[in-house]
């Protein structure tokens, strides 16, 4: 049986004047604040169609004790700016009731950002008119199954790990009060991510009292699992992970110490009953369930009910080489399961994002799905949590302080990006005063004619993954290179909008930092550009990355650019990391010459293929795999997922010439493949199809088109 609700079947009249039917911020009286689960009930006006909720945290909404939601999932807003999710009520009989769950988090997570706890309910008719509203009227309870009050952490990033004792099904109901005072939440920038199809796991490994589930592939979605208990009373736990352990079982990250594991734990009722969290997705392909062996415990299916953002279906591509059909479908898999409501880092560990990891998957995710509104509601969400200082959070929405300087500069960048390829200037329109606002601080702060962010608590000098990730001596040059980047990608933009005397500003500024810093980081004996320069003046940290963005930006002077291309074939700074070759990929296909280019596109698939060699369905965080990140390496990270724009770009060869795809281009970087597949635009797909011949694609397809508006593909 489904745990249904917690209340009995006694309803509420309905609000009875019209000034009555304005809703309320409500809550629970008397009751912990932190890692709270609360359920509020009312009556719903015969006339009642819909349904705007919004939620400190997250909740679900049911109509008459049903089993399924009739709406579910609420958007990671500010607290300050709360958005509603509008749910379509199913029809029925007089005397509906609604009954709404919520998780209040609380807590400091890069996930999330719940404020103050409460709960806020518009109701309406068929035609949009308000005929009803949470208020004090309502009913509230904790729901006492689930245990309150801080608790473990699954990870900082992500939530609280959760239990609930399903032998708890009734609790005493009292009136809400009214929370905690703010303003009424605006409709969610994005739809919710509807519930899916259920996934089962199939049992790879059991034994006393453990089962471990193989979902087949990585997937996202609400854990469920379906049981017999000849007893009440025993405690399932469930652990979830992208990867198995050479024994064959999952690790919990079980450690004490730190507060911390991946452990959710269930206590059973007797008989058959089937249980589904509603509060937080799970990110994975295994799942393990441990009971004790002699509870009599009989499982009869483990799964997630799948959750994805809607329009990322895998479009159609083939390939003579089958290694880049397997890298388009991990390709669309991995962006798929990284963003939901907003994206996410990856869907497992942390469901947080950060400014670079979004601005890749914006752009990795435009020629594949087009998906534009998720990029500027994303990029939004971010101008609204910047800082006084002028730079991002680390993650949006986020409670607490830490922040990575280096991270604002691909924020900036990416909002050009977004012009460049949706066509769309009012996004950039509506941030440039602040954009403008916040590159003043930023440039005010100059260190040997360079630019170096300002102290400040929480600041995380981190440039790259894994070996960049703690940098001293700013001004550092990959600071300073980002920073280039996104100046000269505004410039554009503010002279178009009729700013000339900034976009001077920022171009002059961006000619000084490259000349500056191709002099400051240069090293002669080395041959290649160091990080940073110590206190001695000593030039250290050289890396791979370093180079390619002083090559990609175009800084690298010509009689050293043999050098730098060298030094990048050889590996002698090493190999940048997934999230990075972007720049690798621009960098020598711009200044590098044919076996250059055959190199890198060689060190491309080699750094895929060895990931499907190894059974990936998701592109992994780094080459490191699980290992990296002491062992807690994620599986599925979207800013890895440069291989899709890298077959959309230089597989397929196709890019916009003019913002919006209004003009474009068909010119095959890479020869020798017989490709067929499409590249999505605001106007419609291109289709694209060539063969492997006597002719290069660049030959055969190399050409200029214009998109008219009633061009259908």
């Amino acid at each position: 049986m489904t745990r249904t609700g917690v209340f009995g079947v006694a309803l509420l009249s309905a609000c009875g004047s019209a000034s009555a039917y304005a809703p309320r911020w409500i809550w629970l009286d008397a009751v912990p604040q932190t890692n709270t689960y609360a359920t509020f009930r009312a009556a719903l006006p015969d006339s009642a169609a819909k349904a705007r909720v919004s939620a400190a945290g997250n909740f679900a909404a049911f109509v008459d004790g049903a089993a399924d939601p009739a709406g579910f999932g609420q958007y990671t807003d500010h607290p300050n700016r709360k958005t509603y999710t509008e749910i379509a009520l199913p029809p029925g009989s007089p005397g509906r009731t609604l009954r709404v769950d919520v998780w209040y988090g609380g807590g400091v997570f890069t996930s999330h950002d719940d404020g103050e706890p409460g709960l806020w309910v518009e109701l309406l008719d068929a035609n949009g008119a308000r005929v009803g509203g949470s208020d004090e009227s309502w009913r509230a309870a904790r729901i006492p199954g689930y245990a309150t009050g801080a608790r473990t952490k699954t990870f900082v990033s992500l939530n609280w790990t959760w239990a609930y004792d399903a032998r708890k099904e009734q609790a005493a109901e009292g009136s809400a009060v009214l929370a905690a005072p703010r303003a009424a939440p605006v409709p969610r920038p994005l739809p919710a991510c509807p519930r899916g199809a259920f996934a089962p796991g199939r049992v790879v490994m059991s034994g006393d009292g453990f089962r471990v589930y193989d979902l087949g592939e990585e997937r996202t979605g609400l854990l469920r699992f379906e049981l017999s208990a000849a007893k009440a009373g025993a405690t399932i736990e469930i652990v979830n992970g992208e990867w198995l352990q050479p024994n064959g079982r999952l690790r919990d990250f079980r450690e004490p110490l730190h507060g911390r594991e991946v452990i959710d734990r269930y206590v059973t009722r007797a008989g058959a009953q089937t249980y589904r969290h509603w509060f937080r997705r799970y990110g994975c392909r295994y799942l393990e369930l441990r009971h004790p062996a002699d509870a009599g415990v009989e499982i009869a299916a483990c799964g997630l009910e799948e959750v994805y953002a809607p329009g990322m279906e895998t479009p159609a591509f083939a390939c003579s080489d089958p290694f880049w059909e397997k890298a388009w479908e991990i390709s669309c898999r991995t962006l798929r399961c990284c963003r939901h409501e907003k994206y996410e880092n990856c869907p497992g560990r942390e469901q947080s994002i950060c400014p670079y990891d979004a601005r890749n998957q914006q752009l990795f995710g435009y020629g594949i799905f087009g998906d534009y509104p998720h990029a500027a509601a994303m990029i939004e969400l971010y101008a609204a949590g910047a800082m006084t200082n002028g730079f991002l959070k680390a993650a949006e929405p986020y409670g607490g302080d830490t922040w990575i300087p280096m991270f604002t500069f691909p924020w900036m960048t990416s909002i050009a990006e977004y012009g460049w390829y949706s066509g769309d200037a009012s996004l950039f329109r509506r941030l440039a005063p602040q954009l403008k606002e916040m590159l003043g601080k930023i440039l005010a702060l100059r260190k040997n004619g360079l630019f170096l962010p300002p102290e400040r608590k929480g600041r995380w000098d981190y440039c790259e993954a894994p070996l960049m990730e703690f940098n001293a001596f700013p001004p550092n040059a990959f600071y300073n290179l980002y920073l280039h980047e996104a100046l000269l990608a505004l410039a554009p933009l503010f002279r178009a909008e009729g700013d000339a005397a900034f976009a001077d500003r920022l171009e002059k500024t961006a000619r000084e930092i490259g000349a500056r810093a191709e002099a400051f980081y240069w090293d002669e004996t080395r041959g290649g550009y160091a990080d940073c320069v110590n206190d001695r003046g000593e030039k250290e940290q050289f890396h791979a990355l370093v180079q390619a963005l002083f090559l990609e930006r175009g800084l690298v002077p010509a009689a050293k650019r043999r050098r730098v291309l060298d030094a990048l074939r050889s590996e002698k700074f090493g190999v940048q990391s997934l999230a990075t070759l972007r720049y690798l990929a621009k960098g020598v296909w711009e200044h590098g010459d044919e076996a250059d280019r055959k190199w890198a596109h060689e060190k491309i698939t080699s750094l895929y293929r060895a990931q499907i060699d190894a059974g990936a369905t998701t592109w992994w965080e780094t080459s490191q795999g699980a290992a990296y990140a002491g062992g807690g390496g994620s599986l599925c990270h979207g800013w890895s997922a440069m291989i899709a724009w890298y077959l959309t770009e230089y597989v397929m060869g196709v890019r916009p010439t003019s913002p919006g795809y209004r003009t474009y281009e068909v010119k095959p970087r890479v020869t020798g493949l017989t490709v067929k597949g499409s590249v999505a635009t605001p106007r419609g797909r291109i289709p694209v199809d060539f063969r492997a011949c006597s002719q290069t694609p660049e030959q055969a397809l190399g050409r200029k088109r214009t998109l008219l508006d009633s061009e259908v593909f």
